[in-house]
């Protein structure tokens, strides 16, 4: 599968009798006007060809684990390291085309991505919030249960869920802080997330492009020995 181009069409239309008004090619985006060049980019990118990294090949295999799946690729932001708040958002437009796919219905009912996803009223979020209190037993406990892996292969259970208000999926839990002390985290990193299954259940090995990785330390055992919890 490859890249989807979304660059306007520049084709001549010379020697056409009803010459048609030209189209203006989008202009570069000025300082402030970031977010819609970083919805451009994620539409070009959500179906690019990818490439499964060797970590999480090894990962994968060193678990037993099947089915690779490409998830997303974000930007770390500041919020996603505050520690009082302990989750990760997940691009939306990724988790449509990649995640939702490979989840079954009772997966997503528990993960609450069931529906389109878009913010709703506080009055509209209450109702359907006690339509499913006895009905998704997953929402009780905050989600659906994910074991998340390190490059370095630490582990931490966590949960997946779409929040009912702002309808953005995310992944959290109290082990998140470990993930990102384990992953040397920061504002501005870029991170890729694949999924995969591990006896059937849901795991995501998460990390930082091989290409453009620089840990100072080598080994794992390194790693542990630096962090005081």
């Amino acid at each position: 599968m490859g890249a989807v181009s979304s660059e306007p069409n520049s084709e001549a239309t010379e020697g056409s009798e009803e010459p048609m008004p030209p189209q203006q090619p989008n202009p570069p985006a000025a300082p402030g006007e970031g977010t819609s060049k970083k919805r451009k980019k994620a539409g070009n990118d959500i179906y690019r060809l990818r490439i499964v990294p060797q970590w999480v090949t090894d990962l994968v295999a060193a678990e037993g684990g099947t089915d690779i799946h490409f998830i997303a690729e974000k930007t770390i932001e500041k919020s996603d390291l505050v520690r009082q708040q302990n989750r990760i958002y997940l691009p939306r437009d990724f988790v449509r085309a990649n995640l939702d796919p490979m989840l079954s219905e009772l997966e997503r009912e528990s993960a609450n991505l069931v529906g389109d996803g878009r913010k709703r009223s506080r009055m509209t979020e209450r109702a359907e919030a006690d339509k499913r209190k006895t009905k998704v037993s997953g929402r009780e406990h905050g989600g659906l249960p994910v074991v998340v892996f390190t490059k370095c292969r630490f582990r931490c259970y966590l949960k997946l869920t779409r929040w009912d208000g702002s309808a953005g999926t995310v992944i959290k839990g109290d082990e998140l802080k470990y993930f990102a002390l384990w992953s040397f985290l920061k504002e501005g990193d870029e991170i890729e997330m694949w999924a995969f299954r591990r006896e059937g259940d849901l795991c995501f090995a998460i990390g930082k492009p091989t290409a453009s990785s620089s840990s100072r330390f080598t080994s794992c055992g390194e790693i542990a020995m630096r962090i005081s919890f």
